[in-house]
């Protein structure tokens, strides 16, 4: 296992980035959870899946790449528990997704903006080696977009904590500007794995942001 390797874990919360509590929460992953890297900024409602709702404010995107093995005596559960009463409705959405090291979905998270897409897979489709290729191929496809535009990133199998998510798999893609993704999503290079993937896909949404790194590390 690389020294590097990670578990990427972001967090949809209903807070101000100036909430005290946040600023505090921040601190504690790096100082006593090892985390070296954290970013985030407000959702933008740039995707049909996740829309804006009038007289409800967007999320607050959080990611914290923990460090695969925890520091001893880190008491995870008691930090979720804060981030947990952090959000205004004591349900923050969360995702954990591995990576064999930091590096990998760097490049989406510095970007100018970032996508987290998702997929969420049939189960009996697991382990189909069609399958297999269609979703890493919806990440490398990325590469060859036609009008460029893609700054980079990884992907890989997730957790939610949402248990309808049982077979979810997760992008973290770079983006230099939304019109140029836009550009690449009316393309047939990208519509070619996603149709090869409808039939196994039981659901699959994207989370925009334009992310800050923190500086508590």
């Amino acid at each position: 296992m690389s020294s590097n390797a990670i578990i990427s874990e972001l967090l949809l919360i209903r807070a101000s980035v100036a909430d005290e509590r946040f600023v505090a929460l921040r601190r504690i992953a790096a100082t006593e959870g090892g985390a070296r890297e954290q970013y985030f900024g407000e959702e933008k409602a740039l995707s049909t899946y996740r829309p804006a709702k009038e007289g409800v404010k967007q999320p607050l995107v959080w990611v914290i790449q923990w460090p695969k093995v925890l520091p001893e005596g880190f008491d995870e559960k008691a930090f979720h528990a804060k981030v947990k009463a952090l959000d205004e409705d004591g349900a923050p959405e969360v995702f954990r997704t591995a990576f064999e090291d930091a590096a990998l979905p760097r490049p989406a998270l510095t970007a100018p903006l970032t996508e987290f897409a998702t997929l969420v897979v049939q189960p009996s489709s697991v382990g189909n080696q069609d399958t297999a290729k269609s979703l890493e191929k919806t990440f490398t496809d990325c590469f060859d977009a036609p009008d460029g535009g893609f700054t980079g990133g990884f992907w890989g199998p997730s957790e939610s904590s949402n248990p309808a998510h049982d077979k979810l798999y997760s992008y973290y893609l770079g983006w230099e500007t939304k019109e140029l993704h836009s550009k690449y999503s009316k393309s047939d290079l990208f519509a070619l794995e996603l149709d090869n993937l409808a039939s196994v896909t039981k659901d699959g949404w994207a989370i925009w942001a334009t992310l800050e790194q923190a500086n508590e590390v």
